[in-house]
């Protein structure tokens, strides 16, 4: 389940690595972490790092995906949401039926339920989307630029 610490406004940093297609965090740095990786077979890998005490987002790192689309249209905006940090209380990995990566002109989302979204939480430039039962369904990190998409589409292209 993930929910929301909405006291806090954000913002998020993008860090171009070899070896992984995209890295976005916060700002602000923790050493007591946890690992929570979403994946689909060997390969389809997203990590997500908490706060091992709050289990506040710190860090979303997309570590491999063969299943992914490249286009030159615009991410779709997202109107409604609440802002904060989004908080994970989900297991050290989950695995998913579904794992689509989309990559845009100006942004990235990768679904892991489609069509299910019940709400968004925006933390920095990333929206965590949730199912009715606050289990993390789709990903969007929007505001990315040139270089960042050239880079994803780079590391993604390696697989």
């Amino acid at each position: 389940m993930i929910g929301n610490n909405s006291k806090y406004s954000v913002e998020t940093t993008f860090s171009l690595e070899d070896y992984f297609p995209v890295k976005v965090g916060l700002n602000n740095y923790i050493d007591n972490i946890r690992y929570i990786q979403y994946e689909k077979d060997n390969f389809n890998m997203l990590e997500v790092t908490a706060n091992k005490t709050s289990n506040e987002f710190y860090r979303l790192q997309l570590v491999i995906s063969n299943s992914f689309s490249i286009t030159d249209e615009s991410i779709s905006l997202i109107e409604n949401y609440e802002e904060g940090i989004a908080v994970f209380d989900e297991p050290e990995v989950v695995k998913t039926e579904l794992f689509d990566v989309m990559v845009y002109c100006d942004g990235l989302s990768i679904i892991f339920e489609k069509d299910t979204v019940a709400r968004w939480i925006k933390t920095g430039s990333v929206f965590f989307g949730l199912n009715e039962d606050s289990i993390l369904a789709e990903i969007k990190v929007v505001e990315i630029t040139p270089v960042v998409r050239d880079h994803i589409i780079s590391e993604l292209n390696q697989d």
